[in-house]
């Protein structure tokens, strides 16, 4: 599903023209040029609708658990911007995702 609008629409005309010969009465015209700039902005949202099966909250990962940022000194000296904490384990989800993940635009 697409969804698109057009968000801005301008026309603007620009006079330029070589200083002081383009302010002459009539040879002024030989040393101007007038143009015309369109400018238009668009926005374009792309929906994928997917059907899901409802899910208890508790079962639910947000994407900063177990996380925890680095401290300056681990930042600067060690090169550490976050470090992961909580089981060992690891907690992966069973199975394996189907589909196509990301975007791809030609």
């Amino acid at each position: 599903m697409v969804i698109a609008g057009l968000l801005k629409d301008d026309v603007r005309q620009v006079v330029s023209g070589f200083p002081g010969l383009s302010k002459l009465p009539v040879l002024g015209t030989l040393f101007r040029s007038k143009d015309y700039q369109r400018l238009e902005s668009e926005l374009v949202v792309i929906v994928t609708p997917y059907l899901v099966r409802p899910v208890a909250r508790q079962a639910l990962a947000r994407p900063d658990d177990n996380f925890n940022p680095a401290g300056d000194g681990a930042g600067f000296f060690l090169g550490r911007v976050n470090r992961i904490y909580g089981t060992a384990e690891g907690k992966l989800p069973n199975g394996r995702y189907h589909g196509n993940p990301g975007f791809i635009f030609e």
